[in-house]
């Protein structure tokens, strides 16, 4: 069984694997419940019982390192229910990220290409970028 989870990539925001085609071809997969669903912190993997038994006796010294605050895992739960009932708010994340990443070319700055809502500006000038980010923090409060 294939635990799929919502977010923007793919037909349905389930993920990589079903942007590809690939559901029930996978034997594992992991997530992360941070950009898509938020910007909280998390994340999962699901897999067969048999794998999920395997990481959790390799994995020991990862589990548990860094417990979930309950406001996180009740708004991730509730963002996975409001994504699982609808794609609107995957497709409203990709009408802003196409229209930034217009409007950013039309200003001439340099983007990476890309089919996510990811936009990578590059401004190749890291006191430039360092200015441009708290320029935007400033303006953001």
């Amino acid at each position: 069984m294939t635990a799929m989870l919502p977010g923007y990539i793919g037909k349905t925001g389930r993920g990589t694997f079903e942007c590809f085609g690939l559901e029930g071809k996978i034997d594992l997969i992991t997530t992360t419940f941070g950009k898509a669903l938020g910007g909280a912190m998390g994340g999962c993997t699901s897999g067969r019982k048999d794998f999920i038994e395997m990481l959790r006796q390799k994995s020991r010294p990862y589990l548990f390192s860094n417990s979930l605050a309950q406001a996180i895992v009740d708004g991730t739960l509730k963002v996975l229910e409001l994504l699982s009932e609808s794609t609107i708010l995957q497709e409203k994340v990709m009408v802003n990220a196409n229209y930034f990443r217009k409007k950013m070319i039309e200003a001439n700055f340099t983007i990476i290409p890309g089919e996510t809502a990811i936009v990578p500006v590059m401004l190749y000038n890291e006191p430039l970028a360092v200015k441009m980010a708290n320029l935007m923090l400033k303006v953001s409060t």
